[in-house]
């Protein structure tokens, strides 16, 4: 089941227009979705609408993909998302989680929402490779989907008590401009390293919101461009 939006976005400087094309794909050879293909992408469409509204996706179309595939989804709630490029966006379910039909209604469009973030940010060329670059990265596609949707921020950037974020803010400080930090043990833990699983996630948001506190009429969505110096902490 394939479906297409196109969204055009005037730059008022310029008086340019530029067309946006996203193509929402739900895979159904599984068999596990096709009773719920129909929500699903409408779902889907629902967020990327409200996303076209507000972000810079001007670098060209977009397709969603959105596939039976446990494997990916994040095992508490039964959907996970990843953006491995500037124009792809993968949506992983899992239709045999108990609480799937809750993660089609409460967590598919902040899901969509934080991988739109992601591809804007790609776009932009703003992804970098440092461990602050992945900070900012994820930090604002967390607050930008609380700033589109309003909900409750995620378990994973709640993940540290207080003590935890001072020691990990700590020695994260120490990797912020190194390419060659380790993107699994920051956002998903190791015993080895003594990193705790989201460790960068809830960095990531903290430091976004710190500066969003800084910068009161500053907003995510307004920020996916920004390089990630401009939201680098003040200690």
């Amino acid at each position: 089941m394939t479906h297409r939006l196109r969204h055009a976005v005037k730059h008022d400087a310029r008086m340019v227009t530029v067309s946006c094309s996203v193509a929402i794909h739900v895979l159904m050879g599984s068999g596990r979705l096709r009773t719920r293909a129909a929500r699903i992408a409408d779902g889907v469409r629902s967020a990327a609408d409200a996303c076209l509204e507000r972000l810079p996706l001007t670098g060209g179309d977009i397709d969603i993909v959105v596939r039976d595939d446990p494997r990916w989804a994040i095992p508490e709630l039964g959907i996970g998302g990843h953006a491995p490029d500037a124009h792809t966006i993968f949506v992983a379910l899992d239709p045999e989680h108990e609480r799937f039909d809750i993660a089609l209604e409460r967590e598919l469009f902040p899901t969509v929402a934080h991988e739109l973030h992601h591809v804007a940010r790609r776009q932009a060329s703003q992804r970098g490779r440092s461990l602050l670059d992945a900070l900012v990265h994820e930090g604002l596609a967390d607050h930008f989907a609380i700033e589109l949707t309003g909900v409750e921020p995620p378990p994973w950037v709640l993940a540290l008590s207080p003590e935890e974020t001072i020691r990990l803010l700590a020695r994260a400080r120490e990797e912020y401009d190194s390419p060659h930090y380790s993107h699994m043990a920051w956002f998903f833990g190791s015993d080895e390293l003594g990193i705790p699983r989201w460790a960068g996630y809830s960095l990531g948001f903290k430091l976004v919101g710190d500066y969003l506190a800084r910068n009161p009429s500053a907003k995510a969505s307004a920020l996916a461009t920004e390089p990630s110096a401009t939201l680098r902490p003040l200690d």
